[in-house]
């Protein structure tokens, strides 16, 4: 699937909308397309969809109404083809989800359950080990591969999340909220990392953000939604202080300050106490 700049289309939204039995609209129907090797950003605050929209593009979360697609899906999605889709397109969690008794280099070779079957995860070859050690140098972590997850910090847990994405080879990652609770340096340092990552790989990701100021500086993209609804879909260059206000409306404004500009206000994970500045 290509566009007429000749981009090829790596994951697609036609007309998707989600509403849940409870009958409260997540994301009213919104159109998209993301291209190979594009870095970009769902800015918004809690609440506005951005999860719902990572969800439904893999897969995750049915829609409503509308499809998702892919070059790995033709026609509606089936479980087999569903599947397919989620072994193309990694996943970083918020929260990290790691097993935190088990080491870092085991946590990566379970990404690799989705390509390689459950058995030969838990039983991994020494390919496969030194596969999945590339993963952790990639993001800086080789020297504390057996080290429990428990004993990292939680930008390193993030990263051996990244790792963790990374083993699967996917043409795709999708983040929600990656760097919520990192104090503001680490977190810039850790989208800088994951930034370099997918572009020397040639990776699509989709990244949920609610601070402006890292979508303006990593993003090549940037996708506003509030209340569920796509209000800004331009490249990161033309996210002005009017474009912020229109995503947040009478909630906040720029995160970055600045002259009467106001703050959007923190997302409840925000207020957990942050790390301890120390290690990345």
């Amino acid at each position: 699937m290509e566009d007429f700049e000749g981009r090829k289309t790596i994951l697609e939204l036609e007309d998707v909308s989600v509403t849940f039995p409870n009958g409260m609209r997540a994301l009213k129907p919104s159109s998209l397309k993301f291209y190979r090797g594009e870095f970009a950003v769902l800015l918004g605050p809690s609440g506005s969809g951005k999860s719902t929209l990572l969800r439904c593009l893999n897969l995750l979360q049915e829609p409503t109404t509308g499809r998702v697609s892919s070059p790995w899906i033709s026609g509606p999605a089936s479980e087999s083809s569903a599947r397919g889709h989620r072994r193309r397109i990694g996943m970083v969690f918020r929260q990290h989800q790691l097993v935190l008794s088990m080491t870092a280099l085991d946590n990566v070779m379970a990404g690799m359950a989705g390509s390689c079957g459950l058995f030969r995860a838990m039983f991994p070859s020494d390919a496969m080990r030194i596969e999945a050690l590339e993963c952790l140098d990639r993001v800086g972590l080789a020297g504390k591969a057996m080290n429990r997850a428990s004993e990292l910090s939680g930008g390193e847990q993030q990263r051996v999340g990244i790792a963790r994405a990374l083993a699967q080879k996917p043409d795709a990652i999708l983040a929600d909220e990656p760097v919520a609770s990192l104090d503001p340096a680490r977190a810039s340092r850790l989208m800088g990392l994951f930034k370099k990552i997918c572009g020397d790989s040639g990776i699509t990701a989709v990244v949920s953000l609610h601070q402006v100021s890292l979508a303006r500086e990593f993003a090549d993209r940037i996708v506003g939604l509030r209340a569920g609804e796509i209000v800004f879909d331009a490249p990161a260059s033309e996210l002005d202080d009017s474009a912020v206000l229109e995503i947040y409306a009478d909630s906040a404004a720029l995160s970055g300050g600045g002259s009467g500009a106001r703050r959007p206000p923190a997302a409840p994970h925000e207020a957990r106490e942050r790390e301890p500045a120390g290690t990345f």
